[in-house]
Order: C-alpha cells, then structure tokens, then sequence
C-alpha cells in the first residue's frame, strides 16, 4: 500500500493513502466539533451559543471532500459505510428503548406509537431516526450527499449552488420567528 504525503498550506499535510486523504487542518477543525457537539448535549448554556456551529462544520467538511469521493469512486463506498453505521446506531438505540418500555410496562402502546406508518413516513421525510434523536445528522448527511449527488447527474449543482444561501437565509428567519427566544 503506497502512501503520499504532499504540502497543501503553509501547516496543511495532506496525507493520500490507497483509499483515504486527510488533511490536519479539517482534522483539527472536527475533532473541536466534535467536542462541540459534545457540549451541546452535556455542558453549560454560556458556550452553547458558540458551539452551536458545530454540526454544519462537519457538513461543510463533508461537502469539502465530496469531490473527491466522486474522483476516487469512493463516493459509494463512503455513502454505505454511513449507511452501516446509522443503522447500527439505530439498531443500539432501538434495543435500549426496547428495555426502557418492557421495564416501563408501556411496551405495546411505544411499540404501536413508533411502528405505524404515519411516523415512520414523517422521519423519513424529516431526516430523524425512530430511536435516537441524536442521529439525525446521520441520515441529513445521507440525504445530502444523495442531494449532491444527484445534483451533479442532473447538472443542476450550480444552480443549487446559488440557491443554498437563499435557502439557509430563509431557515434563519423562519427558525428565528418560530422561537424567538
């Protein structure tokens, strides 16, 4: 297996390897987000603010590498293991919400409230996860990456390219008149 190192900045390394790049800057950057995220869920309100930038870093990295995936024809290769891997993490949750209820005594009614069809359509839809609330970004990051790359077949990318700021200026506002607080 060969290995390739070349200078990108001035402090970048990007390391190529058979089937993965990195580069220590974007290394640096989720590794803070992921303590970000971190502090989102478990630390103080004063950062959270801050810290709130946290999950669109890991879908701006995400898109930062998405041509590469397309030049290295790792697109598919990467999407799946995302795949595995919210599956997998659905699946613990599953079983831990599982537990909660048979030792609650309400299983029949979760199990009745969570299977039905109009739930399940309305995740899907919503890019949420039936057991974890947390795994959200799991499949927003499937969705995209399914968006881009339908995106570049239709050669529509520029296009959405230009729409995205209008798009995310109008979640804005409507995220911010939907809770002021």
């Amino acid at each position: 297996m060969a290995m390739h190192i070349s200078k990108v900045g001035e402090n970048d390394v990007a390391v190529a390897h058979v089937n993965t790049v990195r580069t220590s800057s974007l290394d640096v950057m989720k590794c803070l987000a992921a303590f970000g995220v971190v502090w989102i869920h478990y630390g103080s309100e004063w950062l959270t603010p801050i810290v709130r930038c946290s999950a669109p870093i890991f879908f701006i990295i995400t898109g930062y590498y998405y041509p590469l995936m397309l030049n290295t024809n790792n697109f598919w290769r990467h999407f799946r293991k995302l795949f595995v891997m919210a599956l997998w993490a659905s699946a613990l949750y599953a079983i831990w919400e599982l537990l909660q209820h048979v030792l609650h005594n309400d299983l029949q009614i979760w199990y009745c409230d969570t299977f039905s069809l109009q739930h399940i359509i309305e995740y899907i839809l919503s890019d949420q996860d039936l057991f974890g609330f947390h795994l959200w970004y799991f499949w927003a990051v499937l969705y995209d990456l399914i968006l881009l790359y339908w995106a570049d077949k239709l050669r529509i990318s520029k296009w959405l390219e230009c729409i995205t700021p209008v798009l995310f200026l109008l979640y804005c506002i409507g995220n911010f008149t939907s809770n002021p607080d």
